[in-house]
């Protein structure tokens, strides 16, 4: 028996046990390989990635052949060039809130606040994704996508319709493809 798995760097590899420690016990878990060696413990596996990893080595074996490249596939046109234009977007925070997030603080102290909890909300509240996902900093990285990529089309840069956003979880990406509905509904 063969087994081939495509994109075998992601749910095909960790043949390790994951203990966690709960209150109500130890908890075993394994890797998807693990489970799937179980049940076909004869079969020849053979993984398909174009991202090798160490796990995925340990799980398939050696790499055999040779490298695709992305530069051959596009080439081929099999695929089209990826081209990665990262857009900065400047985090600033206004001083009228670090004064009332000051003043807050303070007041915890005064209540009887332990620092130790005061430092654990101030790291919190300093969290990434509270800063990346803040509204206003969504709508001007909106904004600013949608010039810039109208620009691009109308160049003639790139081709309309290909792009990927990458955000720092799913509330902050679906925040931003509502700014992105508001500013081009159609």
């Amino acid at each position: 028996m063969i087994c081939i798995s495509d994109e075998a760097h992601r749910s095909q590899i960790s043949l390790d046990m994951k203990v966690k420690v709960t209150e109500k016990g130890v908890n075993k878990t394994y890797g998807f390989a693990k489970y799937l060696h179980d049940s076909l413990p004869n079969a020849t596996y053979i993984g398909f990635t174009g991202t090798p990893i160490n796990a995925t080595v340990e799980v398939f074996g050696d790499i055999v052949g040779y490298p695709y490249t992305m530069t051959e596939a596009v080439k081929d046109e099999i695929t089209v060039n990826l081209v990665y234009d990262r857009r900065a977007a400047k985090v600033t925070l206004r001083e009228d809130k670090l004064r009332k997030i000051e003043k807050y603080y303070d007041k915890c102290a005064s209540l009887g606040v332990s620092e130790e909890q005061i430092e654990e909300s101030q790291k919190a509240v300093a969290h990434l994704d509270t800063i990346v996902g803040e509204p206003d900093r969504l709508k001007t990285v909106a904004k600013d996508f949608v010039l810039h990529y109208e620009k691009r089309v109308e160049e003639g840069s790139t081709v309309a319709g290909k792009v990927m956003f990458v955000c720092a979880n799913r509330r902050i990406a679906y925040a931003f493809y509502l700014n992105l509905m508001e500013l081009t509904p159609s």
